[in-house]
């Protein structure tokens, strides 16, 4: 008399196309996780013109370096809405701007408030710190 296999001796050949199903989906997700994570780095070519955005939650940037990576321009977050300003707004525009690089101002638009009070809340941020004679045009990058 046969002895009977157990349940499970011939699972991986019954099921042959679920497990290649399940290694390329592990396969596509670590690509895409890859592609997600891994450093972009600033081509000249594709993108000839390259700047970067910084904000208060960037803490204490190093804008020669940034320059020195072949950035040429970078947005500042100034403020948002009638009543947030960003703590680090004058430092950034004045360190940007002794690196070297072409530097705008960011203001985050809110619907809760009216826009003068929001153009007054950034003109508060800013300060004298962008005045047309000082600005630099992105034209000649």
């Amino acid at each position: 008399m046969r002895r009977p296999a157990p349940i499970y001796a011939n699972s991986f050949r019954r099921h042959w196309g679920w497990w290649l199903l399940v290694i390329g989906g592990v396969l596509l997700a670590g690509w895409l996780l890859w592609r997600h994570l891994a450093p972009v780095s600033l081509t000249t070519g594709e993108y000839p013109v390259n700047g970067t955005f910084v904000s208060q939650t960037d803490g204490s940037v190093d804008f020669p370096t940034i320059k020195e990576t072949g950035a040429k321009f970078v947005y500042v977050h100034a403020a948002q809405g009638a009543s947030y300003q960003d703590d680090r707004v004058t430092e950034n525009m004045a360190s940007a701007q002794g690196a070297g690089l072409a530097v705008g101002v960011e203001h985050a638009l809110s619907f809760d408030t009216t826009p003068e009070a929001q153009l007054a809340n950034l003109q508060k941020a800013v300060g004298n710190t962008a005045r047309g004679g000082e600005s630099q045009s992105l034209r000649g990058l």
